[in-house]
């Protein structure tokens, strides 16, 4: 790899951590001027960082999750309808983003 290729990548990388949509437009201009293995770089950086991105929502999640799971164990006699509305509904976001991200199975999440 070319030092010219090397700052490319980092291009890609950076762009990708600060913005996907600007990431899906420079794509879309470096593949109108025929330049596909540039294009390739970006679109993969671009993969990395929607998959990091995805994982640090289920992350968020679970410990959104887990921490009034454990009130709820914990504090019995605060039990309230908004510790159970919040238990639901975060449960019901992570299956969620089982649904729409596949590779976020039950080994991924027992990982975390």
């Amino acid at each position: 790899m070319s030092l010219t290729d090397k700052q490319r990548a980092v291009h890609w990388q950076e762009l990708a951590q600060e913005s996907h949509y600007h990431t899906a437009i420079a794509i879309r201009d470096v593949l109108q001027e025929g330049n596909v293995d540039d294009a390739t770089t970006g679109l993969e950086e671009l993969i990395d960082a929607l998959s990091r991105s995805e994982r640090r929502a289920l992350e968020s999640h679970l410990k959104r999750l887990m921490t009034h799971v454990i009130k709820w164990k914990v504090q019995p006699e605060r039990r309230s309808r908004s510790w159970r509305s919040t238990i639901l509904s975060t449960r019901q976001e992570i299956a969620r983003l089982q649904r729409r991200i596949q590779s976020l199975n039950r080994r991924d999440i027992e990982e975390e």
